[in-house]
């Protein structure tokens, strides 16, 4: 904004000049000069501050254009740009607060603009980084022995769990007390967490009304920084006492205690590895079939049987046999009163785990 700030100047020394010069014209032009002048002062005035009233398109604002080439030769026939730019998008943007504009250019061309207040680096590895995909049965009370159990979740368990077993990351879990707030920030600067990592998500404020009495509140969040939570309406809090405030993607383990457990129940351990902020794992099998993304044929867009968004996938025919042996080895027992459920692991984040009904091929 330095040079607009130039630019204001320039026009008010151009102006001072014109009024010299004005005065040492003959006086029938004085009210011509007159008029440049006011319109010259009207406009700059319309225009002040620039930083408010002028937006600025990506070369003045100092904001990065990605162009990346598709190279369709290594494409199915059914390919299609438009789904491709979709998901992108979604990558990019998946809680679509940001706006990053994403467009074709030619036949096989993308366009990606990002704002000056991105992180560049980081935008590039969430487009290009296609991660690793897993299909795993995670593992219960009831199906691990007691000594394995007792591995996993012990001091050098999360390093070293027991042979033929994993810990896939569930979430976390962060919580503080007398945070600092606005109507619709709540400020903590003991954290550190990643941008936008609970944005969608809600957080659980505790604290007191106008009147005194105790209240908890429960206010979704629009995106954060790494030490504020920026909230979707004010909290209506006189003050804020404590929040809590839960990454779960998959929603697994929310109604589980790790210190008391039901036989049916997943393995679930908690880390502290920073104050106020917990990390949860959770333990899954590492079966003969080993089914990863490498042996998907295509992923598309669809809804599940709530009519809520959906990834759908085709296994190539490996794949499928490996698939279907899996599921048909973890059918549910004790006449469906228990069920196995198959998580799905993105880059060893547990993104949903539903329960296997029936051999799926």
């Amino acid at each position: 904004m330095e040079a607009f700030g130039y630019f204001f100047y320039l026009c008010l020394a151009l102006s001072l000049v014109l009024t010299v010069v004005g005065l040492a014209l003959s006086k029938k032009l004085h009210f011509r000069f007159g008029i440049i002048l006011t319109c010259t002062f009207a406009g700059l005035l319309a225009l002040w501050p620039p930083q408010e009233k002028l937006k600025l398109g990506i070369d003045l604002s100092g904001g990065t254009i990605l162009v990346y080439e598709v190279v369709k030769e290594n494409l199915p026939a059914n390919f299609n740009m438009d789904e491709l730019i979709s998901a992108l998008k979604h990558r990019a943007d998946p809680q679509g607060i940001k706006e990053i504009p994403i467009r074709k250019i030619g036949g096989n061309r993308l366009e990606i603009i990002l704002p000056a207040d991105e992180d560049v680096d980081e935008v590039k590895r969430m487009l290009t980084d296609v991660g690793a995909l897993e299909f795993r049965i995670l593992a219960t009370y009831k199906h691990t022995s007691d000594a394995d159990v007792k591995r996993a979740l012990g001091p050098t368990g999360r390093s070293k769990p027991p042979l033929r077993y994993l810990w896939a990351r569930l979430g976390e879990v962060s919580t503080g007390s007398h945070p600092t707030t606005t109507a619709t920030t709540i400020t903590d600067p003991a954290q550190d967490w990643k941008k936008n990592r609970y944005a969608g998500i809600n957080v659980e404020l505790t604290g007191k009304d106008a009147s005194g009495a105790e209240r908890v509140v429960v206010v979704p969040i629009v995106r954060n920084s790494t030490d504020t939570l920026v909230l979707a309406r004010p909290h209506g809090l006189s003050k804020v006492t404590s929040y809590r405030v839960e990454y779960n993607p998959s929603e697994i383990g929310r109604g589980v205690d790790p210190k008391n457990p039901r036989p049916n129940d997943p393995i679930i351990r908690e880390d502290k590895v920073a104050p106020g902020r917990v990390e949860r794992s959770i333990l899954a099998n590492i079966d003969r079939e080993d089914v990863t993304g490498k042996y998907l044929q295509r992923v598309y867009a669809t809804q599940d049987e709530r009519l809520q968004p959906a990834v759908g996938f085709v296994f190539n025919r490996q794949g499928a046999r490996k698939f279907g042996k899996l599921t048909r080895e973890h059918l549910p027992e004790e006449g469906d009163a228990f069920k196995y459920q198959l998580a799905i692991l993105l880059d060893n984040l547990v993104m949903s785990a539903p329960s296997i009904n029936s051999e799926i091929r």
